[in-house]
């Protein structure tokens, strides 16, 4: 019988076969190890971890097991889709800087309000270039946000509170001719 690894994590398990019967022998070093004789059980096993040994149903074809990889390959579950975030695709798409960190009070006359509480002050047209978000949703005194480009401070809303992103784009529709970041931002925005 020709031996495989199988690479299961927290053990050494080796698939043993000549083409007709199957094995696995487990042995885990620091609990009970054993031997999985059913054909069967032993197809399903190899199939649900073949993401340990991505190449083992080749290894299986190259001497010359092909119809037992093809057996395999048959039970392999298909991965699940991972659904599609279009706001996370939007914001990894975004040109600029997604870095942030929260900081003390800032004070602007501009605040514009992106949703009940949660208000932005843009980057003055001279000085420091930085974006400020500001939630005074909670009790108690104000949080702060900054980031060096509007991308940051979408990352740190999209961090605390995802909901939001769509109410605080279209807040910012009206805005996006002031700036070229709301507007590269606005213009990507997925429509359906």
């Amino acid at each position: 019988m020709d031996s495989f690894d199988l690479h299961w994590p927290r053990s050494t398990a080796t698939l043993y076969t000549d083409g007709k019967l199957v094995k696995i022998v487990v042995r885990d070093k620091r609990g009970p190890s054993g031997t999985i004789n059913n054909i069967e059980l032993c197809k399903d096993r190899v199939a649900f971890g073949i993401d340990f040994a991505p190449t083992l149903l080749k290894e299986l074809q190259a001497k010359g097991y092909g119809d037992l990889a093809d057996d395999i390959e048959q039970r392999v579950e298909p991965p699940l889709e991972t659904p599609v975030d279009p706001v996370a695709e939007w914001l990894n798409n975004l040109p600029g800087d997604d870095t942030w960190a929260e900081c003390g009070a800032k004070r602007s006359t501009k605040w514009r309000e992106l949703s009940n509480g949660v208000l932005m002050k843009m980057p003055a047209k001279r000085g420091n270039p930085e974006w400020v978000l500001k939630d005074t949703r909670s009790e108690g005194k104000p949080t702060y946000v900054c980031a060096a480009a509007f991308k940051g401070l979408l990352r740190a809303l999209h961090a605390k509170d995802p909901a939001l992103i769509p109410t605080a784009v279209s807040a910012c529709a009206e805005l996006m001719t002031e700036n070229s970041e709301l507007q590269a931002a606005i213009s990507a925005w997925p429509k359906n």
